[in-house]
Formats: structure tokens, C-alpha cells, sequence
């Protein structure tokens, strides 16, 4: 009788359940900021119209924030449309965690990559 020695590779398992929990994370992030994103969104093409020169009312929001900050509209806007894209920045966050998830050689490099996302 001969018997057959069965060799099991816990990587493929261990990489379906970390991409998971990368994508668990990076969900619960959006839902916690997805009323300031659309914000910051709302702002940004603001921001465009203004720097394109388009009218604006001297009652929009957009204009009220300048001037509460100080500001004129057009000195707001350069400010806002020198902010990064939140949303951009958390996608290439979480395609990076899953690539390295990917890449990853042991248990432990998983768990070492689950560790630094929260």
C-alpha cells in the first residue's frame, strides 16, 4: 500500500480572505466619508468654474466659505483645486494593499500588510 503525502498551501485561502478584509476597510471608510467626499467633490468642480472665469452668486455657498476664510473666491478656489482627491488617493490605497496581498510570499507578509491598513 502506498501512500500519498497531501501538501496544503494555506496562500491561496489566506489571500482571498485578506482581499476581503482590505475591501471590508476601504468600504467602511467610504461610508464614514462619503457626505464629506461629495463635499469636497461639490467644491472641486466649483472651484473649476470659478478659475474658468464662469459667474457665480455672490450667495453661493461656495462663496460664503471664501469669504468666512478670508477670501476672495477666485484665492479659494486655487486652494481647493490644490487639494488631493480623497477618494482617488483611498482606491490607489486599496490596490495597493490588495497587490501586495497578491505578492505576498508567507502568512506572516499578509498579516504584516493587514496590520498597517487599520
Amino acid at each position: 500500500m502506498s501512500r500519498t503525502k497531501i501538501i496544503f498551501d494555506p496562500m491561496p485561502m489566506m489571500r482571498i480572505h485578506a482581499t476581503a478584509r482590505v475591501n471590508e476597510h476601504f468600504n467602511r471608510r467610504f461610508h464614514e466619508r462619503s457626505h464629506i467626499d461629495h463635499a469636497h467633490g461639490r467644491k472641486r468642480q466649483m472651484a473649476a468654474a470659478v478659475m474658468a472665469g464662469e459667474a457665480i452668486a455672490d450667495d453661493h455657498p461656495f462663496v460664503l466659505e471664501a469669504e468666512s476664510r478670508g477670501m476672495n473666491k477666485l484665492d479659494f478656489a486655487q486652494v481647493i483645486a490644490n487639494k488631493p482627491d480623497n477618494i482617488s488617493k483611498r482606491e490607489w490605497d486599496r490596490q495597493q494593499a490588495i497587490a501586495k496581498i497578491e505578492a505576498a510570499e508567507t502568512p506572516s507578509d499578509i498579516e504584516t500588510i493587514l496590520s498597517k491598513i487599520g
